[in-house]
């Protein structure tokens, strides 16, 4: 099953979609396993932290919940290992043109198996979902990866100096 976020108006619209996809060949077995609803609400909550000036410019665009990314997009992105938490796919604001409009909605992908292999428990889980869905919604905004890894890294080192300054 899928789902998607479809952003119309001043609303999202949650339309669940039944598919199936295939796991790689190869995929490690699930360390965390959540419930695929729950997942979902995990998403949905994302959107919802995301500050109001960035969700208010989301237009035309789809954010979906699927279970693996499908092998011929691993192979595009020559990802190897299958972990892929997310992709966007569509035109980033900054690139499109006055006359840019008329077309299907650009969609974000939110892959819960890698995420649940590589998080110890569901906190971990709810951190990734938030990470990468800020990072997908990023492409959208015209941020390049290197743009991107350089804020999360800094995010990091704050939460880590947080961290220290608690321990104390």
């Amino acid at each position: 099953m899928m789902v998607r976020w479809t952003r119309t108006g001043s609303s999202y619209r949650t339309d669940r979609v039944w598919r199936f996809d295939g796991i790689r060949s190869g995929a490690r077995s699930l360390k965390q396993h959540m419930d695929k609803n729950k997942f979902e609400q995990l998403v949905g909550r994302s959107l919802q932290r995301l500050p109001k000036k960035f969700l208010d410019a989301l237009q035309n665009i789809t954010i979906e919940v699927e279970d693996e990314p499908e092998d011929e997009i691993l192979d595009d992105m020559g990802i190897e290992d299958g972990t892929l938490y997310g992709l966007y796919q569509g035109t980033p604001i900054t690139e499109r043109e006055w006359n840019f409009g008329n077309v299907l909605p650009d969609r974000i992908v939110i892959y819960q198996g890698p995420i649940e292999r590589d998080a110890a428990n569901d906190e971990e889980i709810e951190e990734i979902v938030l990470d990468t869905v800020v990072h997908e919604i990023g492409h959208y905004f015209g941020f390049d990866d290197e743009t991107l890894y350089e804020i999360e890294d800094e995010k990091f080192h704050r939460r880590g100096k947080e961290g220290k300054k608690e321990g104390r």
